[in-house]
């Protein structure tokens, strides 16, 4: 056979064995022992060369491999282990190959002839990509049920802005056929009815020029808006806060304030006399404690502010802008912006080098985004300037001074001093509640203790009551009546409620125990 191996020609087979093994290949080495029973798997071999023209007589399963073009290896100055294969090349059994990896047809359902005719027509359809590019190829074409696959061809072709979202087009740019897939579809000359619906695809696609490209522009034509959209309203909203901050007469004589407050508490110590301090040090008015429950420096200044100088309240209004621009990040606008800017200069100058209709189609997307970009660099640099002028009106270190920590830390304090305002006043409701509880305590105090009184007085009144009734009764009355110190009425003799009677006008007239001549003088 040709390319045969460099040894002598193979031993005769032994009786009653099979076809004799195949020849050793170039570097020599005992041929393979013959299959069980003396048969070998292997039959008569063909000179098939990696480059060999012959086609198997049916469908085989295929070798998932990643395939190297031609142009890349077959070089006269390169070497490789592919260089010259033929030359090193060993027959192959291709009818034992045949036999062994034969793609497997399911048989078609007998019930409608149609059913029939598209199992045939699947079976014999080409396929030159492999599986998982054509299930990819089938998910993003699905995402355009309605639309024709030469329509979303049309739309690649044309770069249309808004044909795909931004998702879709990244799903497109993993999808673009590589070198050698592109090299794969170009070579095929058979029937495109007999290509599978990725190979169709990626064929179409292979006859737009610089398809890459345009999907690249497409894409960031989107980026760039969606760029745009996000960095100018954060710009405008620093520019605002940063004229905010140099402006606000409230903020100042609030610092003033606290540093009044903060030399008198550091009186006779290291830390008086401060002419200022940094931003950093209004997060720890909180950490000075009162000799009140939950009450710190912080809440001595909200309220303070809030019952002597109230004007200062405004500082919310004058710093409005403040809590939401602490939310941004002037190096994260510029992370932003500084790689659409590059991605539209390296568009700029490729596309000098392309094609009249792609030129066409992108000359002015690109001077616009040009021009935009311009239009945000400005006021970036405006920001840094004026960063740096507040780092200078607030005498921090223009070393370390840093815009969006600052926001932050202010931001920050201007939250924690309205609560505080807050709380001071929850506390106020509090302890004035408790204040008219106790005042209530009070008087209910003083109300039970005259009602002890009172009824201790009536006790005591009807203790002596009783017991002088009880001295009355009608056997004891008789004897006292007898005696001559008291003037009884004759009739009272004839029974004791009258004595009773008359004992008793004698003790409220207070002549109970006076002789009768006393009780005639009075």
């Amino acid at each position: 056979g040709g390319g045969g191996g460099r040894g002598g020609p193979p031993p005769p087979p032994m009786p009653g064995g099979g076809p004799p093994p195949p020849p050793p290949g170039p570097g020599g080495g005992p041929p393979p022992p013959p299959a069980k029973g003396g048969m070998s798997l292997f039959g008569k071999s063909t000179a098939v060369t990696p480059g060999s023209t012959l086609k198997p007589s049916q469908k085989l399963r295929k070798v998932n491999w990643s395939k190297l073009p031609a142009n890349k290896l077959y070089n006269a100055k390169a070497t490789s282990v592919w260089k010259n294969p033929d030359e090193v090349a060993l027959t192959v059994d291709t009818k034992t190959l045949e036999a062994l990896f034969a793609a497997k047809v399911a048989a078609p359902p007998k019930k409608k002839e149609t059913a029939k005719q598209d199992s045939a027509g699947k079976a014999d359809k080409v396929c030159l990509v492999d599986g998982k590019s054509a299930l990819n190829v089938s998910v993003f074409l699905k995402q355009f049920k309605s639309v024709a696959m030469s329509e979303v061809i049309a739309w690649i072709y044309d770069m249309s802005p808004t044909a795909f979202d931004l998702d879709q087009l990244k799903a497109l740019a993993k999808i673009l056929p590589d070198e050698m897939l592109v090299e794969a579809v170009s070579s095929y000359k058979g029937s495109f009815d007999n290509l599978g619906q990725a190979e169709q695809f990626y064929w179409k696609l292979n006859k737009i020029t610089q398809v890459a490209f345009r999907v690249d522009m497409m894409a960031l034509q989107q980026e760039f808006f969606e760029c745009v959209e996000d960095i100018r309203p954060g710009i405008a909203i620093l520019q605002t806060a940063q004229e905010e901050l140099l402006s606000s007469k409230c903020l100042q004589q609030l610092l003033v304030f606290i540093l009044s407050i903060g030399n008198f508490l550091n009186h006779g110590t290291f830390a008086a006399n401060a002419a200022g301090f940094k931003i950093e040090s209004l997060a720890k008015l909180d950490d000075t404690k009162s000799n009140k429950a939950r009450m710190t420096l912080m809440h001595y200044i909200a309220e303070s502010v809030a019952t002597e100088h109230p004007h200062l309240l405004a500082v919310f209004d004058e710093l409005k802008t403040l809590p939401a621009a602490s939310k941004l990040s002037v190096d994260f606008l510029k992370g932003k912006l500084t790689p659409i800017d590059t991605k539209v200069k390296a568009s700029a100058r490729s596309l000098k080098k392309m094609p009249k209709d792609i030129k066409d189609r992108i000359k002015s997307f690109i001077e616009r985004a040009d021009t935009s970009l311009s239009s945000l660099k400005v006021p970036l640099k405006d920001i840094d300037t004026r960063a740096a002028m507040i780092g200078e009106y607030f005498a921090e270190d223009p070393a370390s001074f840093k815009l969006d920590g600052f926001m932050v830390t202010l931001n920050t304090f201007l939250q924690r001093f309205d609560k505080a305002i807050k709380e001071n006043a929850e506390r106020i409701l509090v302890e004035e509640k408790l204040r008219k509880r106790e005042m209530q305590a009070a008087v209910e105090k003083e109300r039970r203790a005259k009602l002890a009184e009172q009824k201790s007085a009536c006790v005591t009144g009807k203790e002596k009551a009783d017991v002088r009734v009880s001295m009355l009764r009608p056997e004891k009355s008789a004897n006292l009546l007898l005696k001559p110190t008291v003037s009884v009425d004759a009739n009272a003799s004839k029974g004791g409620p009258q004595i009773v009677d008359q004992v008793l006008e004698c003790m409220l007239g207070g002549d109970f125990g006076r002789s009768p001549q006393a009780q005639s003088t009075a």
